[in-house]
Parts: structure tokens; sequence; C-alpha cells
């Protein structure tokens, strides 16, 4: 069987804003739409794009960047739109060993900001309305939370790995300009992969994940994530 991503939204001023709805779970149970959406920096939305979202059902947005990416303040935050939460996540890549670089990344993000991650799935459970969650290039930060979700919700592995590797052709325009803008300063030897979304990323994480938890569900127990709020966040999502 094909496993496929959902397609992005149609935005001016937004990549990879995509739906964690639609997927069928491993008891065949659809995801609901309108509940729960994931991106990358929304900062330059338009007001048609600001519109469109909350015409989608989406007042509430939690945003996992640090200060230091923040180079306009997210529409959420500047406007009177809806519920703005900040949840920044560092995360940490070692360039000095350039080898499974992603992976290391998103085992830190596990281990290293797990208080984090349990905001965040507070904030879902205890929404009202619809969710955006979302980082810069809505790949890393956000493919670990939108992992989670998805495991705790009961969608198989292969259908994670495709939701998450859809992010590098999402982000092609992105990426060029990253690139462009790191060729102007003058640095070389950024690894490319870092741009990336590889299936065998996630495929990775998703072992380590059963490895040291068994699932998600008993990672989120172990941060401190309680079964009420666990299945107030399936709710949105199956119920």
């Amino acid at each position: 069987m094909e496993y496929k991503a959902n397609a992005p939204m149609k935005l001016n001023g937004a990549l990879n804003v995509r739906e964690l709805g639609g997927y069928m779970n491993c008891d065949n149970i659809r995801l609901h739409d309108h509940k729960i959406l994931r991106g990358g920096d929304l900062s330059a939305m338009t007001d048609e794009d600001i519109e469109k979202l909350t015409a989608y059902g989406i007042h509430t947005c939690i945003d996992l960047r640090i200060d230091e990416e923040k180079e306009k303040p997210d529409p959420f935050e500047r406007d009177d739109i809806g519920q703005y939460h900040a949840a920044p996540i560092a995360g940490k890549v070692d360039l000095s060993v350039p080898r499974e670089l992603l992976y290391k990344l998103y085992k830190n993000i596990l281990e290293e900001h797990s208080q984090e991650l349990k905001r965040v799935f507070q904030i879902i459970a205890a929404a009202r309305n619809g969710v955006i969650f979302h980082c810069t290039a809505g790949k890393d930060r956000t493919g670990v939370t939108a992992m989670l979700i998805l495991s705790l919700c009961g969608v198989c592995r292969e259908q994670i790995i495709a939701d998450y590797a859809a992010s590098e052709k999402n982000n092609q325009e992105q990426i060029k300009r990253q690139l462009q803008g790191l060729e102007e300063k003058g640095l070389q030897g950024v690894p490319r992969e870092i741009f990336g979304s590889n299936a065998e990323t996630m495929k990775m994480t998703l072992d380590y994940l059963e490895e040291n938890y068994g699932n998600a569900e008993n990672y989120l127990k172990e941060i401190g994530v309680t079964e009420a709020e666990m299945e107030s966040v399936r709710s949105r999502l199956l119920g």
C-alpha cells in the first residue's frame, strides 16, 4: 500500500501548512479535519491567508520557535484572531559530526524538551477550537510533535513516515532561499541533510521511541501528560 501525505494549504505567505486530519488509523477510523494543523513559519501570512485559516476553524496557535527565529511576530500574537501560545524548543544539532544529524536532533527534542512537548499536548487538550502548531520550516520540531499526535491516535508507522517526508518537497522554495542566504554569507559546507526530511530519519525516530518507551502513550505519560489530556487529544481527532 502506498501512503501519501496531506497536501499543504494554498497560502500566499506560509509553507507546509497541512492537516493532521484525513489519515486513517490502524482501526480504520479517519482522523477529523479542521481540528489540528501543522505548519511552518506563519509570520508572512497575508490578511487573506489569516482569513482563510480562521475560516477553516483555526483559532489557537502554538509557536515552537525560539525568540531568535522570530524576525516578525506571529499573526496570532500580533492580531486579535485567537489564542497564541509560545512553547519554544531550541533543539541541538552538532554539525561537527555530520552523520544522522536530524535523528540526533529528534532524540534531543524528545529527551531534553519533554516539558515543552508536554505543554503542547496540554494546550491542544484544553483548546475549544482548531489548533495549529508550527516552527520555522514545519518539519523538525513540528515533525516530532506530529509524530507523537499521530502515534497517539493509532496512525501506522508508514503513514507517519510519509507525513514527515513530505516537508522537503513542500519547502523547496524556502530551502533555495536558505541555501542562497548561506552562500551570500560565505558559509560553506553546511550539511544538506538539515534541510531535508528523509523517510529513514523518521523511521529511526519511531524505532527509538518504541525501543525506549514502547509507544507514544507511554512516552507522554512519562513526561507528565495525563490520561485525561491524552484522551482529549485523541477525541479531538477521533471522537
